[in-house]
């Protein structure tokens, strides 16, 4: 699927797209988390199906991975906007992946017929050495997250996601959380950012998104 994003959505997508819409006034939109996944796929326009698929390969990614439940509440707590954090679903953030999982498959199963029970490796390039290594210092010195987020698990498992999962997922994952932290980013990393954005098939603005932390 990832192979084909280009297009498909100029700003963010998947799991970090549907992190963003926890915002602190995420409430005024729906009584419980899953009806807030309900109510953004209806609003999903355009290419709908694709958009909903994408979500399903994020999800099915990080829970066929060897990642703690722990682990992927720190990475669902940094990728969400308010100071909401995963134990407020009363759900781990395993529980979590797998309600969002079942929501996006049974939306696909009635409206576009599909049976997607697994999906391909992730084919796409690691991430540049630099950017990288300027994520991870950052990260461990605390700040690429939110001050609820744990720096340590974070670390571990973005790194996790980064060599075992997906980079691609990792780079949006990484960009979410930078916009929720407000973190500068000097100029040579947003460009390496950007280049691998451009290769992994992102849209204009997925991270053009950090434009106004670059530390000039």
């Amino acid at each position: 699927m990832t192979d084909e994003i280009l297009n498909v959505a100029e700003f963010d997508f998947g799991i970090t797209r549907l992190a963003g819409e926890f915002h602190q006034d995420w409430r005024c939109y729906a009584e419980t988390p899953g009806g807030l996944v309900h109510t953004w796929i209806s609003e999903l326009g355009e290419q709908r199906p694709k958009k909903v698929s994408l979500l399903l390969e994020d999800a099915q990614r990080m829970l066929g991975s060897e990642l703690s439940a722990a682990s992927l509440d720190a990475l669902w707590n940094a990728c969400v906007p308010s100071r909401t954090p995963a134990r407020f679903f009363e759900r781990d953030g395993r529980d979590w992946l797998l309600q969002v999982s079942d929501i996006a498959r049974g939306w696909l199963a009635e409206n576009s017929g599909s049976e997607l029970d697994a999906f391909p490796p992730c084919r796409h390039d690691p991430l540049p050495d630099p950017a990288r290594h300027w994520i991870e210092k950052t990260a461990s010195t605390g700040g690429l997250v939110q001050q609820r987020v744990s720096d340590s698990e974070f670390l571990v498992a973005w790194g996790k996601i980064a060599d075992s999962v997906c980079p691609e997922l990792a780079l949006r994952i990484a960009v979410r959380s930078l916009l929720n932290s407000a973190h500068p980013v000097p100029a040579y990393i947003y460009e390496e950012l950007e280049r691998r954005g451009a290769a992994y098939g992102y849209g204009e603005f997925l991270v053009a998104a950090l434009e106004h932390l670059i530390d000039s």
